[in-house]
């Protein structure tokens, strides 16, 4: 018997198969880095 992988990236095979979906707000990540300062250590 073979077989074959299919990692589900679209986002209609993660909804036919009842999985969460990375889109719209869930598909971000947001990093924020402050300026420094004169005088901050670091």
């Amino acid at each position: 018997m073979n077989g074959e992988v299919d990692n589900l990236e679209g986002v209609a095979e993660n909804i036919i198969v009842g999985q969460p979906v990375t889109l719209g707000t869930g598909a971000v990540n947001l990093v924020y880095s402050p300026k420094k300062k004169k005088g901050d250590k670091k």
